[in-house]
């Protein structure tokens, strides 16, 4: 019988914790101001973002928190478009929760391109509260990555949230006023 002490060694029990590259990386942007750009739409997407080439929002407005809770309304839709300032270096992963379907974009493919099959967030179709998370990404402190975050809602309750966690704390945090989000204030759609 072999007994090996891991008392004062490096045998660890899972391996650390490393996150992909994110492309799309910029080192600032033009006429930054807090809060993303917020577009509501009348009719839920589908599940289909070409649903966005001829949608005309109902509203534009500017966003803090990218939390919808139980407006009681039913078939719409809402993407909020802007960048994730990366507030401190580390290994990150995103949350949506949701109810119905929603998407996350960053980095590459999200302010052209963008499909259901490329989002790193795919939390789509017709559900009750569901949170999905994305994979793990190392990110830089300062960097600014385009985001693009979809939610539709087909008929019932109606939720939506954006959250992320570092260094696989377990804590996932949510966003508001003088948050992560900044938006190119000189723009329409805040890029």
């Amino acid at each position: 019988m072999i007994i090996q002490s891991v008392i004062g060694s490096s045998f660890q029990f899972a391996p650390p914790l490393t996150g992909d590259a994110l492309p799309g990386a910029l080192p600032g942007i033009a006429n930054e101001t807090v809060g993303l750009v917020k577009r509501h739409y009348p009719g839920y997407h589908g599940d289909d973002m070409a649903f966005f080439d001829t949608a005309v929002p109902d509203d534009t407005s500017i966003d803090y928190t990218t939390l919808i809770n139980n407006t009681g309304t039913d078939y719409y839709s809402v993407v909020w478009t802007g960048y994730f300032k990366v507030p401190s270096t580390g290994i990150y992963r995103f949350n949506i929760s949701s109810d119905d379907g929603s998407y996350l974009w960053m980095g590459n493919n999200t302010i052209s391109g963008f499909t259901t099959s490329n989002a790193i967030i795919n939390n789509g179709g017709g559900h009750g509260i569901t949170g999905v998370n994305s994979g793990y990404y190392q990110l830089y402190a300062g960097d600014y990555y385009p985001i693009r975050l979809v939610f539709g809602e087909i008929g019932g309750g109606d939720y939506m949230q954006f959250f992320y966690e570092l260094n696989g704390s377990g804590n996932f945090i949510n966003s508001g006023f003088d948050s992560f989000f900044v938006y190119n204030n000189a723009t329409g759609d805040g890029f």
